[in-house]
């Protein structure tokens, strides 16, 4: 013990406490972790992985440093010196792998069905990374014990995986039943034992690069959970929070602030109530030791108070490595000397020094569960209902025969104005961060009907201007850092963890067929645009949104990019007297794949490259295959969507509304569209981007829908405006006039 207390501290501690939320933090009485939380760098972290959101995958994502996936059996973590399989768990660790470990090491004796299924899904994570590049700076220590006791259930212990070696080794560490005592008040019965986890942190900790102690306390409340009612259940939440408070600070005394890096995290969030495995769950806490309050950040997330667990393992690579004064880290490929086979995709964090970090974090996660609650409860419902009233009623007043009285036309700008900015006023309404889904709900609706007043002010350049403004408003928020956008219910990747930036599909197509129609149809009412000038200002817009779209550090949507050089390059076509033929369109795609593959090619020299860069980094070291494996599973996802439910509704839809046009309103359709030639223009290309939308996007449909709507949003409001027509003529023209 003499010996081992003169060893050097350990460079970096990872405290486990796991199925928390920030708020359950902030309820228990913890002073000693809402203190660490309130002086350091904090933030919000995803749970994803390469098969969705699980448990085992959650924590394999944070060994790799990229998306991984596991087996249950990945949390088969024993203390060498364990009974297993009638002998000692070292005995089954030789049996399963061939290697012989030593009898204090703790070894995952699920390690080759984990190995074996991450090869056979092609993820490229090499689970364990995190553990190859602890152990150049010293061994690895895994500690403390989260085990339910059920009799028909061997225990999963998952906490290890972090100081995991690719081998299945942890170099030091004690994760047996040994650490537990009896406690009749406590789950099952059993609690961690604070003088025994001491002793080992105290034998094992000094001298070592990377220690992972489980508290355990809350994971074994949440796996009590179905056994008890929800008030129970928090009751001993809250408590479990209050022992791991105390064994925090309890090892902590041990902790040298000065010379060891601290991070405490909870790997899985508590699911819902009876939720299954890939569940929608609140985003987990996290807090990393710093000489001032601070938000965390990363090139993956770009939003203050915001990172991805992929992120965790090169954070962590970082801080072993300067700590040892040889640190070597290369972009996101964290690739050290000796082990360069082992790459990472995550970003490295940063901490953005901020007096009220924890306010402000804490508004945050309550925003992000409003946001959840909308997306999932019937705000959505609200909205949609909305929309298709408001359309209704402009599709009425002009179906209606005869002079349309000013009121009418006034109604009916409203009436569509309205079905434009309502998507814009969620974005605005994110961007306040409501802590719950009625101020959500009041602010958005609120915001929509200022909106739909406002651009009444302009006479029948209403509902083009509306979408102008929309489409532009949508741009500027990913150029002020994209919060209303990520906070919206419309586009919630920051809680299902896919994304944490840019566009999503929903907002992409809203911002291309926003932008594309009403570029078109602006020239129909203000002639100077039929000019040089206005068809080169028309060409830089159409440029700047496709850009602003596939930048990743922008809007980082590739399928969008595309359909964007599709859209706006037939509409370019069309605007120089050009016809849209096979061979244009051949054109325009190899323009936009060539446009895609520089943006990624440039994106994976950066540091934190988004998925772009990610999945060129990736190509070079699994090859071609790796590309195809990712189209295939976006073909896949988008024949499902494609067949979904829901889209087979919205063909129905559809078709009902083209056949009723065709059959009883064609003539009057032709008659609008031949005195508004931009319009034509305009619905043509439409046409082009919603098909490549469809195909190039993983749930196509929705952005492909956004764009027809935007067409179709167009046709009413010049309908509305133009007068009755007995003529009308036997042509609809495909492109604007020579004196454009």
């Amino acid at each position: 013990m003499n010996r081992g207390a003169q060893m050097p501290p350990p460079r970096v501690v990872v405290f486990v406490i796991d199925r928390v939320t920030l708020e359950d933090l902030f309820r228990a009485q913890a002073p000693h972790l809402q203190r660490f939380f309130r002086r350091n760098a904090v933030g919000l972290m995803n749970f994803a992985s390469a098969q969705g959101r699980t448990v085992e995958g959650s924590y394999a994502t944070l060994s790799a440093g990229m998306h991984a996936v596991a087996p249950e059996e990945a949390g088969l973590f024993r203390s060498a010196v364990e009974t297993y399989e009638g002998g000692t768990a070292r005995n089954a660790f030789l049996r399963r792998t061939g290697m012989r470990a030593g009898a204090g090491t703790v070894l995952n004796l699920g390690i080759a069905p984990l190995l074996k299924l991450n090869q056979e899904r092609r993820t490229g994570a090499a689970v364990g990374a995190l553990g190859a590049y602890a152990l150049h700076g010293g061994p690895t220590v895994a500690l403390g014990n989260s085990d339910a006791p059920l009799p028909e259930e061997p225990p999963l212990r998952f906490a290890p995986l972090l100081a995991m070696r690719p081998t299945g080794i942890v170099d030091r560490g004690d994760v047996s039943p040994r650490l537990l005592r009896p406690d009749p008040t406590a789950p099952y019965g059993v609690s961690t034992d604070p003088a025994k986890l001491e002793a080992v942190f105290r034998r094992d900790a000094p001298g070592a690069s990377l220690v992972v102690a489980d508290l355990g306390e809350t994971t074994r409340a949440h796996a009590y959970r179905d056994l008890v009612s929800e008030d129970v259940y928090r009751q001993h939440l809250l408590r479990a929070l209050s022992r791991a408070d105390a064994l925090f600070a309890r090892l902590m005394r041990h902790v040298d602030p000065r010379r060891t890096r601290v991070l405490v995290l909870t790997p899985f969030p508590p699911l819902p109530r009876g939720g299954k495995e890939n569940a929608v769950a609140r985003l987990a806490p996290i807090a990393v030791s710093s000489p001032d309050p601070a938000l965390l950040s990363s090139g993956t997330t770009q939003g203050s108070g915001l990172v991805a667990n992929i992120d965790v393992a090169p954070a962590i690579a970082k801080m072993l490595w300067e700590s040892a004064g040889r640190f070597e880290f290369a972009g996101v490929l964290a690739t050290f000397p000796a082990r360069p086979e082992a790459e990472m995709t995550g970003s490295l964090f940063t901490a953005h020094p901020t007096a009220d970090s924890l306010r402000y974090l804490r508004r945050l996660d309550a925003a992000v569960e409003a946001q959840r609650l909308a997306a999932s409860g019937g705000f959505l419902v609200a909205v949609a209902a909305t929309e298709i009233l408001m359309a209704g009623a402009a599709l009425a007043l002009v179906l209606r025969r005869g002079r349309r009285k000013y009121g009418q036309r006034l109604l009916g700008r409203f009436c569509l104005c309205a079905a434009v900015t309502l998507t814009l006023a969620m974005v605005v309404a994110g961007e306040q961060m409501p802590g719950s889904v009625r101020s959500l709900a009041l602010i958005t609706f609120g915001v929509w009907l200022a909106l739909s007043l406002v651009f009444l002010v302009v006479g029948r350049l209403a509902v083009p201007t509306a979408m102008l403004a929309t489409g532009l408003a949508l741009l500027a928020d990913l150029y002020t850092g994209g919060l209303g956008l990520r906070l919206s219910p419309l586009s919630d990747f920051p809680i299902i963890g896919v994304r944490f930036h840019g566009l999503a599909n929903e907002y992409m197509g809203i911002v291309i067929g926003a932008i594309l129609m009403s570029a078109c149809m602006l020239p129909d009412l203000i002639p100077r645009l039929n000019s040089r000038a206005g068809r080169g200002m028309i060409l830089f817009l159409f440029g700047a949104a496709a850009a602003s779209i596939g930048i990743p550090t922008l809007g980082d949507n590739a399928g969008g990019l595309i359909a964007a050089v599709m859209a706006f390059g037939s509409a370019g076509l069309l605007l120089y007297g050009l016809p849209i033929r096979g061979k244009n369109l051949l054109g325009l795609l190899l323009l936009a794949f060539c446009v895609l593959w520089i943006l990624a090619a440039l994106d994976s020299t950066r540091s934190g490259p988004s998925h772009f860069g990610r999945s060129v980094l990736m190509a070079r070291e699994e090859g071609i295959g790796y590309l195809l494996e990712i189209i295939g599973r976006k073909i896949a996802l988008n024949v499902r969507m494609m067949f979904d439910p829901r889209s087979l509704l919205v063909y129905v839809g559809a078709g009902a509304l083209a056949y009723f046009a065709w059959k009883g309103q064609r003539e009057r359709i032709r008659s609008v569209l031949w005195a508004r030639p931009g319009l034509s223009l305009g619905i043509r290309a439409a046409w082009v981007g919603a098909a490549a939308a469809w195909i190039f996007n993983d749930t196509g449909v929705i952005p492909a829908v956004m764009i027809l709507a935007a067409a179709l949003v167009g046709l009413l409001a010049a309908w509305l405006e133009e007068p009755e027509r007995r003529y009308a003529p036997d042509f609809i023209p495909l492109e604007l006039s020579r004196e454009m």
